[in-house]
């Protein structure tokens, strides 16, 4: 059987493909994760704020004091927009990311299960040719042992 070289990609290559493409997974998913932490974080910084505002109504704040608690209350829920924003950007990634993964995965499968076959078929090749060549073995045997009963029957 003489070496052919093909221009398919082997399965080493879809393997490496897959393990790239799970680090890059990883990496979408610790990425998710941060922006979800910070936008509980954001969260609860408002909710802070907002609670400091309407928790002692009796404590003599100054205009000053309810107009600044106010613009931080702004701009924390600006801040929580934007981090509700970049959450959701970071779990479309991950879900792009996860197709391409499972896609990878099913290909390197695919060939993996290609390879399996191509294996058991030369095996089953040797077997064969093993089979023939003990056929004829016992063939030129079985015409040797013919030929010296004819001979001796004569």
């Amino acid at each position: 059987m003489k070496p052919g070289y093909s221009l398919q990609p082997t399965p080493e290559l879809k393997e490496w493909k897959e393990q790239a493409v799970a680090i890059r997974l990883a990496d979408a998913r610790t990425a998710a994760e941060r922006a979800r932490e910070l936008e509980e974080e954001i969260d609860r910084l408002k909710q802070d704020s907002i609670e400091r505002r309407m928790g002692a109504p009796g404590a003599g704040a100054t205009v000053g004091q309810l107009q600044n608690t106010s613009f931080v209350i702004e701009k924390l829920e600006q801040q929580l927009t934007e981090a509700r924003t970049a959450v959701r950007q970071a779990d479309v990634q991950v879900n792009a990311v996860l197709a391409e993964f499972s896609m990878a995965t099913r290909e390197r499968q695919v060939l993996d299960r290609l390879k399996e076959k191509k294996r058991e078929a030369a095996m089953l090749e040797a077997a064969d040719a093993d089979r023939k060549t003990m056929d004829d073995i016992a063939l030129s045997r079985f015409g040797r042992r013919s030929q010296n009963n004819n001979g001796s029957d004569e």
